[in-house]
Formats: structure tokens, C-alpha cells, sequence
């Protein structure tokens, strides 16, 4: 693997790859534009790293990618350093430029694409950051599934006054991995076989299994090494340790699973309900969730998880109330009036109390 540091005077981007190139031979760049480097990983997908002073334009950017893919069979991104950030084009130039990007942020993304096994994955893996960034709103690759009230997340929770110093403590965690990871997040472990982890405080109170997943995992997708998938062999796992969460871990992807059935405001199966982030695409925004939920002490009863899910509850159960309210206050009347009015005007009028059963039919139909 190879290091490369921007020059002095640019954005000091920094990612690694199997291969270097300062030049390219034919590159033909818009005026302003500067190479910077080509990395390329021996699953043939490559960055091509370009400098300007300018806002960069989607005309531009697509003329550098279509000059440098030239026909040939491998998954491009580029990457235009700007005084403002990074801007990314890629795999699929039609999709338009993503950014400007804090420089972190755009460093994690470009590396998880270039450390993926193939060509294939990589261009899976870059898409999929890409649209997190492009459509998950102030959650940032964060992915709520049935655990959480999601906005309460969004507000309520990133509100608490220890916010910002989870958004520090988790600059560094970010960058951690696999079992690096879990001990930056403060827990001590015990290796309980094919993968399987069991994770313990300094006050030697035991909450969480961790799994550590290959890249050529899956989470749901059946696992030679585990004889089912790594999700059903975690919580397998968790429920003969009687422990009440179970930690995923893949790459640059971190899930938290309640082992428990009842656990979770959306009510969905086990291996539905979980909590995600993928630490190759939070900002600022999000971040600080990887501290706040999964460090050490979190899953402890009575602890800061419990408390986000007694508050996800409050916040669910509230809403169904104010929706239920607006319902029959603002709905139910005026679809039992149009109902009698169509009632009249078959000669089938004067019978309220059917008109009214007949809305409700309608409204739950």
C-alpha cells in the first residue's frame, strides 16, 4: 500500500492504495484543473485526484471522467480539490457532483471504495455513500431500522448538553477498526470463537456480544464460516451468553441489535431492528452517535441507550395520539359529510349513525 499527502497549499487529502501514479500519460484537463495523483487498487477500481482554485462544474467534471475512463473496464472516481472542500464524480458520471466535502469526511469515502476486494463491490460500495450523502437529510450515515424514534434522534437527542463532546470524542473513534474499535469505544473482550466476541466494562458488567464480520459478508446473507447468516449467529450467540445486545461490525459499518424481541419502537423481527452507522460518510451532524450509543457503559441498564428508547417510546406514542386527534377531528367530518351527501342524493339519506359507520369503513378500508 502506498501514502499519498497532498502538496503544500491544496487540501492535505490523504488515502492509501496499492498503486500510485503522479502522471498520466493523454490526460487532457480543463484549464485551472491540476493532477494530483491517480490511486488504484488491485480490484481495478481507481481515484483520479485533481486540484483547481475554482468551483467545480458538472460539465468539467465529467470531461475529466470521461477522458480518463476512456472505455476501459474499471470503476473511476474523481476527486476536485477545492479551497471550499472535495467534490466526487463517480462511478456513474450521469449521477452529478457530490459536495463540497469536509476534507474528513471525503478521505473515509474514497478510502472505503478503494479497500473494497473487487471492482464490482467497490462500485456498490461508492454509490451507496454517495446517495447516503445525497438523500439521508441531517443523518448522515446513520441508518434507524425500527430501533429508534428517528426524529427524536434528529432533535431531542442531539440536543443533550453532552452532544458536543460526543461529536469529539468520536473524531478519533471514527477512524478505528474492528477490534481497534472496540477498544476505543472503552470495552475489554473475550474471544468466544469464529468471530464472536464478549465485551465487558471496567466494572466487569457484561452487555454486548461483538461480531466481526469479513468484507465479503453480508449481514443477512448465510455465511460459510458462521453456518447461518452473521446477524442469526450473533443473536445465537448473545441469547446463550444471556446478554442483552449484540454489536456488528463490517469494515467501516457498525450495527447494534437488541437481542431482545420486545426491544425497538417498530416493532419488527429481530434481525430487522437495529441501529447503523457507517463511519465512511458521518459529518459533524452525525457522528456523535458512535460515542453517545456504543461506547462502553451505554448499554448498561438504566443507561444512555435505555434512555433513547424510553424517549423514542414517548415521542411514538405521542405522535399516533396527535395523529389519532387530527383524525377524527379533521378527517372523519368531512368524509362523513361528503358520505351523507351521497347518501341524499341516492334517496338513502336521513340515517346519520350510518353515514358515519360508513366513513369509518372507508377510513380503515
Amino acid at each position: 500500500m502506498c501514502l499519498y499527502l497532498s502538496r503544500e497549499g491544496s487540501v492535505n487529502i490523504k488515502v492509501t492504495a496499492d498503486k500510485y501514479l503522479e502522471s498520466v500519460s493523454g490526460l487532457n484537463l480543463p484549464s485551472d484543473y491540476e493532477l494530483s495523483g491517480v490511486f488504484i487498487s488491485d480490484g481495478t477500481q481507481e481515484v483520479l485526484v485533481v486540484s483547481t482554485e475554482l468551483t467545480p462544474t458538472v460539465a468539467a467534471a465529467r470531461k475529466i471522467h470521461k477522458d480518463r475512463d476512456a472505455r476501459r473496464n474499471v470503476v473511476l472516481v474523481v476527486a476536485i480539490q477545492t479551497p471550499s472542500g472535495v467534490s466526487i464524480i463517480g462511478p456513474n458520471p450521469a449521477g452529478g457532483l457530490v459536495g463540497p466535502l469536509p476534507v474528513n469526511q471525503a478521505e473515509r469515502i474514497l478510502q472505503a471504495g478503494l479497500d473494497e476486494q473487487s471492482a464490482l463491490m467497490a462500485r456498490r460500495r461508492f454509490t451507496q455513500l454517495f446517495s447516503a450523502i445525497q438523500t439521508s437529510g441531517d443523518l448522515i450515515g446513520i441508518t434507524n431500522s425500527g430501533l429508534f424514534a428517528t426524529h427524536y434522534l434528529a432533535t431531542s437527542v442531539r440536543e443533550r448538553e453532552d452532544w458536543n463532546e460526543r461529536v469529539n470524542a468520536s473524531q478519533t473513534l471514527s477512524t478505528l477498526r474492528d477490534t481497534e474499535l472496540i477498544g476505543g469505544l472503552g470495552y475489554q473482550s473475550q474471544g468466544l470463537g469464529a468471530g464472536a466476541l464478549l465485551l465487558s466494562t471496567d466494572e466487569e458488567s457484561v452487555n454486548a456480544i461483538a461480531v466481526l464480520m469479513n468484507s465479503n459478508e453480508g449481514f443477512e446473507a448465510g455465511s460459510e464460516r458462521f453456518k447461518s447468516s452473521p446477524v442469526q449467529y450473533g443473536l445465537a450467540k448473545a441469547n446463550h451468553e444471556r446478554v442483552p445486545w449484540l454489536i456488528m461490525l463490517r469494515g467501516d459499518q457498525i450495527r447494534l441489535y437488541p437481542v431482545r424481541t420486545d426491544t425497538g419502537v417498530g416493532r419488527r423481527s429481530q434481525a430487522e431492528t437495529y441501529f447503523e452507522m457507517d463511519l465512511s460518510v458521518i459529518d459533524d451532524r452525525s457522528s456523535g452517535f458512535l460515542s453517545l450509543i456504543f461506547s462502553a457503559g451505554s448499554l448498561e441498564t438504566q443507561g444512555i441507550v435505555e434512555e433513547i428508547l424510553a424517549g423514542s417510546v414517548r415521542y411514538a406514542t405521542a405522535l399516533g395520539e396527535r395523529l389519532r386527534d387530527r383524525v377524527y377531528e379533521h378527517v372523519v367530518p368531512n368524509l362523513a359529510l361528503a358520505v351523507a351527501n351521497e347518501l341524499d342524493r341516492l334517496g338513502l339519506g336521513g340515517d346519520l349513525d350510518h353515514a358515519y359507520r360508513i366513513s369509518l369503513k372507508i377510513l380503515f378500508r
